[in-house]
């Protein structure tokens, strides 16, 4: 994705809309959330998003960072978009599902950012 190669001083805001974008796409929306919920409770597909989300998401991330802490950082980052789209999208909690989507990125992106570039204590 391009966002997680955007500029270290802005990838965290660049995470976090493409992630809003992606669940807000007609087409792309109903596979994910319905990987969420199938991944829930069939363990071949818990495998199978296990290895996705390491390889295409943390992998990938973690590739475009620095350090020793770069895997602990994208997990860090995974967990926190993950988290937002299932708690928006699958289980539309409020306040959150019907946030602005600006007013979500404002929010959440300071801590995504936080995780890429911030300090990681051990």
């Amino acid at each position: 994705s391009e966002a997680i190669t955007a500029p270290l001083d802005i990838r965290g805001e660049a995470i976090v809309r493409s992630m809003l974008r992606a669940w807000t796409d007609p087409e792309v929306a109903p596979v994910l959330r319905a990987i969420i919920l199938t991944a829930a409770h069939v363990p071949a597909a818990r495998d199978r998003l296990r290895f996705i989300v390491t390889t295409a998401l943390v992998g990938a991330t973690a590739e475009q960072l620095d350090g020793e802490a770069r895997l602990v950082r994208a997990a860090l980052v995974a967990s926190q978009v993950i988290g937002l789209a299932v708690m928006r999208h699958v289980w539309e909690v409020e306040p959150l599902r019907s946030m602005d989507e600006e007013q979500l990125v404002a929010l959440v992106a300071p801590t995504v950012q936080g995780y890429l570039a911030g300090p990681i204590r051990r």
